[in-house]
C-alpha cells in the first residue's frame, strides 16, 4: 500500500475518485478539482474556489468530462497549455446559478442534473450540445442515480425511487422502498439490486419488490455503511466505519421459513378488551356503537432475524381496495378512531427478513351494532312516518289548493253574476227613456205598444239573466226583441237581419247572456242614428269557426267609430260612452280565466273603395261550451 501524504492535497476530506478514459485519476474536495498524473506522480490542482461547492464529477461517453457545484455546471477544457474551468455554455441561463449536485448519463445518451434538491433536469445531447427535454419533479436529496433496462432507479434521503418514460412523454415516479438514506446501488448476476443506506443493507427484487435486510447476524461486520461494488469474478465488496465486507451473492441461501401472525392486544375505547379471553383466539367481535375506537397490537413471529420481520395490515369495508399499511416488526399497533356501525374485517399477514410471507392472513371480524334509530325496524318506522308525514301533506297541499281554487272560481262566478245584473239597470235605463219619449210626444198607441214589447222582452231577460248561458235560439229570440223595440224607438230608420248557419244546432250552441246587446246598442245610438243618408241596416249572422269555435259577427252600415267619437265629443254625449261594453269585456276577461279556450274580440272599421267610413264589425269568436 502506497500512501501519499496529506500534505499533497489542497483539502483533506476527498469526495469522489474518477478514472477517465486516458487512465487519469480525478478527486475533488468540497473546494478543489485534482487529478493523479501517473507520469510525474503527482497530483495537479484545475479548480480551487472557496465561492462554491464542488458536487460531482462525470466523463460522458463522447470523452468530456463535466463537474456540478453550487453555481452551475462546469465543463473542464484541455488545450495546449492545460486544463482550466468554463461555466457550461449550453444550459440555458436560469439553471447557470442554480446548485446543481448528482450527474448521470444513461444508455440514450440523456444527461439527468439533480438541481437545488427541487428536482431533476434532463437533457439530451446532440452534437456535443446540451437541449433541454423533460424536468422530473421529484423533490428529494438525491445520493445515487442507477440504470436498469430502461429503468432509472434512483436512491435518496427517503428512499428507492422508480422513474421511467411514459407514451406521452412524461414521466412516473414512483416510491418502491420507503429506505432511508440511500447512498449506493449495485446490481448483482441475478438482477437483483443491493441497496446501500444507513439503515443497513438490503436486496431488492424490482420484479416481485420483495425486499431482504442484511445485518450483523447474517455476518455484517461493518457499521455506517457507505458504497458497494461488484467485482469481475462475481464478488460484492461492501465498505463501512473500519471494515469492508466481502461476499457473492449466490451462495447466500434464502430463509424460508414463514412467520406465524398473531393479534397480541385489544383495546375498546382505551380500556383492555377481556370479554372472550385469550385475545390471540378471539375471532369475531360485536361491539355497541359507543365502543368504537379500537387499537389492535399485533406481531409477525419468526425467530430467525426477527427485529427484521415486517407486517401489513388492513381494515376491510374502511380502507381503500388493495391498499395495505406496512410496519416494521418492533411492537406494531395501529388503533382506528370513531369506525361508523357495520362489519369490518382486520387482516394481518407477516413477513420473514427474507420476504417470505405468510402463509395465511390473520382476520379478526369487527361488528358495531348501530344505535337503535338506525336498526332496521327504527329505519322502517321512520320510513313509514316519513311516508304518512309526505302523504299528509301532499293530501292537505292538495286540499288547500282546490279550496283555493273553487274559491276563484267562486269570486269569478260572483263576479259574472254581478256585471250581469248591472246590464238589467242598463237595459232598463235606456228603455225606459225610449217610453218617457213616446209618452212626451202624445204618441198613446206607440207607447202602448212599446210597452207591451217592452214586458214580454224584459221577462224574458230576467228569466235568462241568471243564467251564465243561454242556447243560440234564446239569444236570437231576446236579440230579435231588442231591436225590434229599437226600431221603434227611432221611427224605423234602419233594417236588421239574424241569421244562423245551418251548421250550428240553435238549441244546443250555447252563448254568454246578451253578449251582442252593448254592441248593437253600439251601432244604433253611435253609428246609425247619426246616419244622414239612406237607411241604416244591421247585420248579425252566426258561424262556425272549425270545430272548436263559432263566430257572431255583427255589421252596421253607420258613419264608423272615428265620426261618431268626433260627434260624441262635441255634444259631451257622456252617457253614451258605453258601460255596456265596459262590463261586456270584464265578462269576456272571466270567461277566459274560467276556461283554457279562451273568447276572442275584435273590432274594425268598414270602409268603400274610396276609403270612406261606411260602418263598423264586431266578430266575437266563442268556444262551444
Amino acid at each position: 500500500v502506497k500512501n501519499y501524504n496529506a500534505s499533497l492535497f489542497p483539502e483533506k476530506k476527498i469526495r469522489k475518485i474518477l478514472t477517465d478514459e486516458k487512465g487519469r485519476i480525478w478527486l475533488f474536495t468540497d473546494h478543489q478539482l485534482f487529478y493523479y498524473d501517473k507520469s510525474k506522480d503527482k497530483f495537479q490542482t484545475i479548480v480551487t474556489a472557496i465561492d462554491f461547492q464542488i458536487n460531482d464529477i462525470i466523463q460522458l461517453k463522447d470523452k468530456r468530462l463535466l463537474f456540478t457545484t453550487s453555481q452551475g455546471i462546469y465543463e473542464i477544457k484541455e488545450n495546449n497549455s492545460g486544463f482550466y474551468g468554463e461555466k457550461f455554455k449550453q444550459i440555458p441561463p436560469q439553471y447557470v446559478d442554480a446548485s446543481m449536485s448528482k450527474i448521470f448519463q444513461d444508455g440514450h445518451q440523456n444527461v439527468y442534473v439533480d438541481y437545488n434538491n427541487a428536482g431533476i433536469h434532463v437533457f439530451k445531447i446532440n452534437n456535443k450540445t446540451f437541449e433541454h427535454l423533460h424536468d422530473i419533479n421529484l423533490v428529494e436529496e438525491i445520493y445515487i442515480f442507477y440504470e436498469k433496462k430502461d429503468t432509472l432507479w434512483i436512491g435518496g434521503a427517503k428512499g428507492l425511487w422508480k422513474v421511467y418514460l411514459m407514451a406521452d412523454n412524461t414521466y412516473h415516479i414512483e416510491l418502491v422502498q420507503p429506505i432511508s438514506f440511500i447512498y449506493d446501488i449495485e446490481e448483482d448476476k441475478k438482477g437483483h439490486l443491493w441497496l446501500v443506506s444507513d439503515n443497513g443493507l438490503y436486496r431488492f427484487n424490482p420484479l416481485t419488490n420483495l425486499i431482504k435486510k442484511f445485518t450483523a447476524s447474517d455476518g455484517i461486520k461493518a457499521k455506517f455503511l457507505t458504497k458497494i461494488i461488484q467485482t469481475s469474478t462475481g464478488e460484492m465488496w461492501l465498505t463501512g466505519l473500519n471494515n469492508i465486507n466481502v461476499f457473492r451473492p449466490e451462495e447466500i441461501a434464502d430463509y424460508d421459513n414463514p412467520p406465524i401472525v398473531q393479534i397480541t392486544g385489544i383495546r375498546v375505547n382505551d380500556a383492555p378488551y377481556t370479554k372472550q379471553g385469550e385475545v390471540s383466539e378471539i375471532k369475531k367481535m360485536t361491539l355497541n356503537f359507543e365502543d368504537n375506537t379500537i387499537d389492535l397490537e399485533f406481531v409477525a413471529i419468526e425467530f430467525g432475524d426477527s427485529p427484521s420481520n415486517r407486517v401489513k395490515f388492513r381494515l376491510d369495508n374502511l380502507d381503500a381496495e388493495g391498499k395495505w399499511f406496512e410496519m416494521p416488526n418492533i411492537k406494531p399497533r395501529f388503533t382506528y378512531y370513531k369506525l361508523p356501525p357495520g362489519t369490518y374485517t382486520f387482516r394481518i399477514k407477516g413477513f420473514n427478513s427474507d420476504g417470505i410471507e405468510s402463509r395465511a392472513d390473520k382476520t379478526l371480524i369487527i361488528r358495531i351494532l348501530p344505535p337503535w334509530y338506525l336498526t332496521w325496524w327504527a329505519i322502517i318506522l321512520w320510513g313509514l312516518i316519513a311516508a304518512g308525514l309526505i302523504y299528509s301533506f301532499v293530501q292537505w297541499r292538495l286540499y288547500v289548493l282546490r279550496k283555493r281554487e273553487e274559491f276563484k272560481q267562486k269570486i269569478l262566478q260572483t263576479e259574472m253574476k254581478a256585471l250581469r245584473a248591472q246590464m238589467d239597470p242598463h237595459f232598463l235605463f235606456n228603455t225606459m227613456n225610449s217610453i218617457n219619449a213616446f209618452i212626451l210626444k202624445n204618441d198613446k198607441m206607440k207607447a202602448s205598444r212599446f210597452l207591451t214589447d217592452f214586458s214580454h222582452l224584459i221577462r224574458k231577460i230576467l228569466d235568462f239573466s241568471k243564467e251564465e248561458t243561454i242556447s243560440l235560439e234564446k239569444e236570437e229570440e231576446i236579440l230579435r226583441g231588442y231591436l225590434e223595440m229599437e226600431a221603434m224607438r227611432f221611427d224605423n230608420s234602419f233594417d236588421y237581419d239574424i241569421t244562423i248557419d245551418d251548421a250550428l244546432d240553435p238549441w244546443d250552441t250555447q252563448v254568454p247572456t246578451m253578449i251582442l246587446q252593448p254592441f248593437i246598442e253600439n251601432a244604433i245610438l253611435h253609428g246609425i242614428r247619426h246616419k244622414t243618408e239612406g237607411r241604416g241596416n244591421i247585420q248579425i249572422s252566426f258561424v262556425p269557426d272549425g270545430s272548436e269555435f263559432f263566430k257572431c259577427i255583427l255589421e252596421d252600415n253607420g258613419i264608423g267609430r272615428q265620426k261618431a267619437a268626433e260627434i260624441n265629443k262635441n255634444v259631451r254625449q257622456k252617457s253614451h260612452v258605453s258601460k255596456g261594453m265596459s262590463i261586456t269585456n270584464d265578462r269576456i276577461d272571466i270567461l277566459n280565466h274560467q276556461r283554457d279556450k279562451k273568447t276572442e274580440l275584435l273590432l274594425e272599421d268598414l270602409y268603400t273603395p274610396e276609403r270612406q267610413a261606411c260602418g263598423t264589425r264586431v266578430t266575437i269568436r266563442i268556444p262551444f261550451f
